[in-house]
């Protein structure tokens, strides 16, 4: 009788194990899944905070040579981490949207990544090209008059 007893005394507590590890697993994988979350919100504001910060450089006025070149080495930074976005943002997505996860995250860092990427492309495109362009400063000109 004691060996029935014990072999399934050992089976319940084999059984209560492998449940308190499978809830353990299941613990890391929420964990998980809500770190990954809160990552993908933190990323997306920091890069709509950081888009604003640079369009308020794109409407400086009496920008200075050395203001110039401090603009392109930002433009440089923000282009090198736009492709670094880019390649986060594409390996996160190969994982996790087959399984259909963070769906909402996704769009919301997608358009962060692209606001992110069209301001740099904006502020260039305004500091190095539209400001130094005649037509351009006749017309800003006029505006300013009125």
């Amino acid at each position: 009788m004691t060996t029935s007893i014990e072999n399934i005394t050992s089976k319940i507590v084999e059984s209560y194990s492998y449940s308190l590890s499978e809830n353990e697993r299941i613990n890391n994988i929420l964990d998980h899944i809500n770190d990954t979350k809160q990552e993908y919100i933190l990323i997306s504001k920091n890069l709509n905070k950081l888009s604003k910060l640079l369009i308020k450089i794109t409407w400086l006025e009496n920008l200075t040579i050395s203001d110039e070149i401090i603009i392109k080495g930002v433009l440089t930074i923000g282009k090198g981490a736009d492709k670094q976005f880019k390649k986060f943002y594409a390996i996160q997505k190969k994982t996790y949207a087959p399984k259909g996860w963070f769906k909402k995250d996704f769009e919301v860092l997608k358009s962060a990544i692209n606001f992110h990427n069209e301001t740099i492309a904006d502020l260039e495109h305004i500091i190095f090209d539209l400001r130094k362009n005649k037509d351009f400063q006749l017309l800003c000109n006029e505006l300013a008059v009125l």
